[in-house]
Formats: structure tokens, sequence, C-alpha cells
């Protein structure tokens, strides 16, 4: 500072602006916090990339309820269903990292759809980051009646000695009831033969096919009627609204565990303040005997991770799930 500098420095004017200016620059950061604290300051929106109906919709609306009134704005669901589940998780890849778009994340926009599909126009792993894991539903496998075994053990012992001979039917080529088929293809060291269908479990009742992988929920009511049989579930526990069904990891193929999963994931660049708020309700939320009721009613099972084990969970499901889409040779160009 020269000699004029000095001057006009103790100047009493000179010396006020400069305690304003140093005084306004030492708010700036608490402004900011005050602006992330006030989070959220309007509607955040949900964005579900299936169908209005769907399990992954009943259980966003849910905890979208409770997220609004614990947080005292509107938490909306906006679906965008299409290309399996891709044109929603797309939209939100590319939407602002500000907090006010999530996405439900699962099994299949997650960790299926990169492997699957030829062509995705954005890679999940890289566009979004956890927020936190809700829920999981594993598949029932079940036989029709006439089938000359009634457990695993014999199903495997079957499928060896009958190559090619036994079918099962799921909803779709690429769902987790065919790829968890698959998955028991390899491990088991057996040849089952998959048969896509609307309604894959007339074709078990009606002994088109000789089994059927789908959702407990759907399975149960045909099993407690007699009219199919159960085999065994996929998830890696027993389930809680059929406990006397034994996994498929106890009955021979231990650590085996093919479940669908359900959780919520934002933008890459979301603040970690505001993603540390969502976990952190989502967690106390799924702890509500509300959601443990809806849970049961709805064959899902309470399989909470925090932000940091659900990132190292979605890396590990999509080399699972994609090794099991390659071994199905299942494709959507």
């Amino acid at each position: 500072m020269n000699h004029n500098d000095n001057a006009i420095a103790a100047r009493p004017g000179f010396r006020r602006r400069g305690l304003v200016l140093g005084a306004a620059a030492s708010m700036l950061p608490l402004m900011s916090s005050a602006q992330h604290s006030a989070y959220p300051s309007k509607p955040v929106r949900i964005v579900v990339p299936f169908a209005a109906g769907t399990s992954s919709d009943s259980l966003t609306r849910v905890i979208a309820e409770e997220l609004s009134e614990r947080l005292k704005q509107p938490f909306l669901i906006e679906n965008r269903p299409g290309a399996g589940g891709n044109i929603g998780t797309e939209f939100v890849a590319r939407s602002p990292a500000d907090g006010y778009t999530l996405l439900m994340a699962s099994t299949p926009n997650i960790a299926i759809n990169p492997t699957l599909y030829t062509h995705i126009a954005i890679d999940p792993q890289n566009t979004l980051r956890a927020v936190g894991l809700a829920m999981s539903a594993p598949n029932l496998i079940v036989a029709g009646n006439k089938v000359p075994f009634h457990d695993f053990a014999g199903m495997v012992a079957y499928a060896k000695s009958h190559p090619r001979k036994l079918s099962y039917s799921t909803y779709a080529n690429g769902s987790t009831g065919h790829l968890a088929g698959a998955m028991l293809n390899v491990q088991a060291g057996i040849d089952l033969l998959h048969v896509a269908a609307k309604d894959p479990l007339s074709l078990a009742v009606g002994e088109h096919v000789e089994l059927a992988i789908v959702t407990p929920t759907a399975t149960l009511p045909l099993v407690r009627a007699g009219s199919l049989k159960a085999i065994a579930v996929t998830s890696i526990d027993r389930i809680s609204i059929a406990r006397e069904i034994p996994t498929v990891s106890e009955s021979g193929l231990k650590g085996f565990d093919a479940v669908a999963w359900y959780g919520y994931v934002a933008p890459i660049r979301t603040p970690d303040a505001v993603v540390s708020l969502i976990e952190s309700q989502l967690q106390s939320i799924l702890r509500s005997s509300k959601m443990k009721d809806f849970a049961k009613t709805t064959g899902n099972e309470i399989t909470w991770r925090g932000a940091s084990d659900f990132s190292s969970f979605m890396v590990s499901e999509r080399a699972k799930w994609g090794d099991a889409v390659r071994q199905s040779g299942a494709q959507v160009s």
C-alpha cells in the first residue's frame, strides 16, 4: 500500500465500508448453511420408473406420505415407465442435483438393465448416488402337483437325471424370476428351460410347465389351496409370511440369494446434507409399525441399508445380475 492508499484507508468512511464488506463476507458460509437447513423448501418428486400399481409404486407411495408428514413438504410420485425402467432412470440421472428429484431404484433398473439392454443412455453407477435401501422381495419356486419330487434336493436330482426335461415359467425374459432360474442352472449344474408368460402360474397349475418362479404373494394362495407345491424361496433367509418354506441356500446351494429389492437414489452430485437427511428419515420410517405392516401384507422384507452400504451393495448386485443375464442369453435391443 503506497502513501495515498494509507491516507485513504485512514478515512473513517473507508474503515466503515471495509468493516461492512468484511462482515458480509463472513456471513456467506452461514447463509449457505441456512439455505441447506431449509431443505426441503418446495415439493420433492420421487420418480418411479414403472407403472402405477406395481410393487415399487405402492411402496414409494407409502414412503412419500411419511416423508411429506415429517418434512412438511409434499413428496410427489411421478410415474415414468418404459424400457424396463430405463426412461425414468435416465430422466432422474439428467435432473438437477438439488435434492428435489429422487428415483425409486430397484433390481431391474439398476442391476439388470445395464447388461440386459444392448443400448442404454446412462450408466446408473456413474450418474446416481445411493440414499438408502428399503425392502426386498424374493421369488418362490413352486411345482405342479404331478411332478415326482417335493423339495429342492429332489428337484435338482430329477433335473440332473432328466436333462432339459423341466421347464419353469416367469412373467418375462430378464425378470428376477427368469434370472434366478439362470443362476440355479449354473450353481446346481442343471438345465431348466425358461418360458415367459403373462400368467406363469396358470401354466404350472395346468401342467404346461413343471415349475414357476414367481413372488410369494402370487404363489402362496395356490400353494395353500393345494394347487401347487412350494419348493424353496430364493432369498438367503426364510420369509416372514411363510416361515415353513425353506430357502434354496439351506437346501443345498449355500449362499444362494436372488431377490428383487427397492431403494432410493439421487443424481450423482446431490449435496451430502440432503442425502443424509433423506437417509435418516427413511431409516426412521422403516422402523415404524406402519411399514412393518406394509411389508407383511405385501410379502416384502424390510432390509435397510444406509447410503454407503447401499452404494456398495448396488455394485455387487450389478455384477451378480449381470452374470445371470449373460448366462441366460437374454438381451433387449
